[in-house]
């Protein structure tokens, strides 16, 4: 998102921007600049969870304006418990906001209370007043009115059919391919659901507790192979615990931090999911053997119905974009990198053997475009990007 607001600016409007994250903030220091974030007549480029943890050398800038992209993710910043938007919200002060998103309000009209709050904490007053005035009412059509108008001042929203002679949005059209589990894709998805609903679970940490459930029913989701490698390290942090050993990582937990902010959970920059020694050795056990269990199954699945289905999928696809004259070619969306690499497998032993890509891996050091270049022509044998 970052590189792309970068290129966006650049690109189109010429303004000069600066990506900064923690390896960019830390060398900017090392070579002699002690406030990183004041670039001479430069954007500034960063993630939400960088803002909160540098909120306050961000809140001592006297900034021009502040653009708050994926702007529902500050929709929480009421509650207690989120700190990160509370933080980043704070730290921003006075100065003028822009909020962006396309993602409609979810749950409640409190989300509309808390991303307007970030514009102007004084357009409602506090919670209570909110709740009482525009969601504890039996009228909902005078309600939504006032409402309406009360945050004229604040919304702006533009609607598709108002940008079409601007924007030439793509004709989609959606075809669904159904697909029924096995018996032991199903019954792995139940045992390990009916696991994750317990009360006391010694291989996830309480404090995030949630946040790590729904990592976990993600990868379950999407392929008993996402799902092999993380309780694989599960079994093993129980066989460590007493040692404090950690073995989850990033390829265990994919999105983790993705879902930190939204579930009000706190992320620590280096979480730690070691637990607590003193646990009755035979609760270890018991959940051991029965995360072995589990393992054994997913283990015996060697081929998902949803992964055979997604051949059937491709080939109604392709007939589809045959039939009105378009390119064969397609873009699968994953969660998980070990299901990626089942579908790639299973993908490379059909017809589209020699037709396939994987993601490009680019080092987390790799920041400007010559460099990523570079990369990628030595990495790929690549002549230009377009190869």
């Amino acid at each position: 998102m970052r590189k792309q607001w970068q290129q966006e600016l650049e690109s189109k409007f010429f303004l000069p921007t600066f990506i900064i994250d923690s390896n960019i903030y830390k060398k900017e220091v090392r070579a002699g600049n002690p406030k990183p974030f004041k670039q001479q007549n430069k954007i500034i480029l960063c993630s939400y969870n960088f803002a909160s943890r540098m909120a306050q050398e961000i809140s001592m800038i006297p900034w021009d304006l502040a653009v708050i992209d994926e702007a529902h993710r500050m929709r929480n910043v009421y509650k207690t418990k989120n700190k990160m938007a509370k933080k980043i919200s704070n730290a921003l002060g006075s100065c003028s906001k822009l909020l962006l998103t396309a993602t409609p309000l979810q749950n409640s009209l409190m989300e509309l209370y808390g991303i307007i709050s970030v514009l102007d904490e004084h357009a409602f007053g506090d919670a209570a007043t909110f709740r009482q005035q525009f969601i504890n009412v039996s009228n909902e059509y005078q309600r939504n009115l006032i409402l309406k108008d009360r945050i004229k001042p604040f919304c702006s929203r533009t609607l598709r059919k108002q940008v079409v002679e601007y924007v030439p949005f793509t004709k989609r059209i959606l075809i669904t391919q159904e697909f029924i589990p096995t018996p032991e894709e199903a019954e792995l998805y139940d045992i390990i659901s009916a696991y994750l609903k317990r009360d006391r679970l010694i291989a996830l940490p309480q404090s995030q507790r949630t946040l790590i459930t729904l990592v976990l029913r993600k990868l379950l989701a999407s392929s008993s192979f996402a799902i092999t490698g993380t309780l694989h390290s599960l079994i093993k942090r129980l066989q460590h615990i007493s040692e404090y050993v950690q073995v989850l990582d990033d390829e265990d937990l994919e999105g983790i931090d993705e879902y930190a902010d939204e579930l009000e959970e706190d992320q620590p920059e280096n979480y730690s999911l070691s637990s607590n020694s003193d646990i009755d050795p035979e609760q270890i056990k018991e959940e051991t053997d029965e995360l072995k269990v589990y393992l054994e199954l997913s283990q015996r699945i060697k081929f998902n119905t949803k992964g055979n289905a997604l051949k059937d999928a491709l080939k109604a696809a392709f007939e589809k974009a045959e039939e009105l004259e378009a390119s064969r070619k397609a873009v699968i969306f994953t969660e998980s990198r070990r299901t990626q690499q089942y579908l790639y497998d299973l993908l490379s032993e059909s017809s589209f053997e020699g037709k396939l890509w994987k993601y490009l891996l680019i080092p987390h050091n790799v920041i400007d475009e010559s460099k990523t270049f570079n990369y990628l022509a030595s990495r790929y044998q690549l002549t230009n990007f377009f190869d």
